[in-house]
Formats: C-alpha cells, structure tokens, sequence
C-alpha cells in the first residue's frame, strides 16, 4: 500500500471484511488498485468529535470527489525479484 501520509484509505464497508483477507480473497486482473479520491468534511455543528477507535467512515458522511487522490494506491502483482 502507498499513500501519502495524510491520506487514509478504507474500504467500502460494504467489502465486509479487512484489507489483509480483501487482498488475498480477490482476483485482481489490473496491475494495481486505485482509490476513489474523497476529502471528507466535518462541521462542528453536526459531526462529533472523531472517535480514533471506530471506523472514520461510519462517522463522517460528507465529502468532496477530488480527482488528485484517486490514484493507484497497492500492486496486485509480485514485484521482480520477489
């Protein structure tokens, strides 16, 4: 997985399930993965204080497409000379 250190990457939580089993479940045909670039938005009037302990996406719901993030993030194949 590469990202930038200000960028988190989560699944969909409909996946059901974590990145670990996500990877080694799928079948992948593409070289890499990419994410869907999203910046998420808390207001202090509507969202509570970010819980590090739960999952971002089940508590922030708004957000803004932005295509700089929706970039290749985790090769799908075995890098040469693994």
């Amino acid at each position: 997985m590469f990202t930038d250190t200000d960028e988190l990457v989560c699944l969909h939580p409909d996946a059901g399930t974590d990145f670990p089993e996500y990877l080694a479940e799928h079948k992948f045909t593409g070289k890499a993965l990419s994410c869907v670039g999203l910046e998420l938005i808390a207001t202090r009037s509507e969202d509570a204080r970010l819980d590090l302990k739960q999952p971002i996406l089940q508590q922030r719901f708004r957000g803004i497409l932005n295509s700089g993030y929706c970039k290749p993030a985790q090769n799908t194949r075995r890098a040469v000379g693994d």
